[in-house]
C-alpha cells in the first residue's frame, strides 16, 4: 500500500499544492478509520465535508487519479515531496535572513 510506504515521513503540510495536502489528509483519515481511500471514497468524504468544490470537484479528483504513480515507487516520490518541502523551507529562511539583514540597524 502506498500510504503505508510515505506515513512515517510525509505529512499534508508537506505539499506545495493545497488542493493536494487537503487530499492527502481526507486519504489519511480515510485509511486511519480502515477505509479504502481511492476517487470515490474520496468525493464522497469532501461531499460529507461540503468542501468538495474547495479542491476542484469531482473532475480533480479523477483528473488526480489519471496521473497518480505506481504503488511501487510510492516512498521515493513521497521522498521527492518531502525533499522540495524542505528545500522550500530553506528558500524561505534564506528570504528571512536577508531581509533581516536589510532592516538592521546600522553600527
Amino acid at each position: 500500500r502506498a500510504y503505508e510506504q510515505v506515513a512515517e515521513f510525509l505529512k499534508p503540510e508537506h505539499f506545495a499544492v493545497e488542493q493536494h495536502a487537503k487530499v492527502y489528509q481526507a486519504a489519511e483519515k480515510l485509511i486511519d478509520h480502515g477505509q479504502i481511500a481511492d476517487p470515490v471514497t474520496l468525493k464522497r468524504f469532501f461531499e460529507n465535508e461540503n468542501s468538495l468544490s474547495e479542491i476542484g470537484g469531482p473532475a480533480y479528483l479523477t483528473d488526480l487519479a489519471a496521473s497518480a504513480v505506481t504503488v511501487i515507487n510510492a516512498r521515493e516520490y513521497g521522498r521527492i515531496v518531502y525533499d522540495l518541502y524542505l528545500r522550500r523551507e530553506l528558500i524561505n529562511l534564506g528570504e528571512d535572513v536577508v531581509n533581516g539583514a536589510y532592516g538592521g540597524e546600522v553600527d
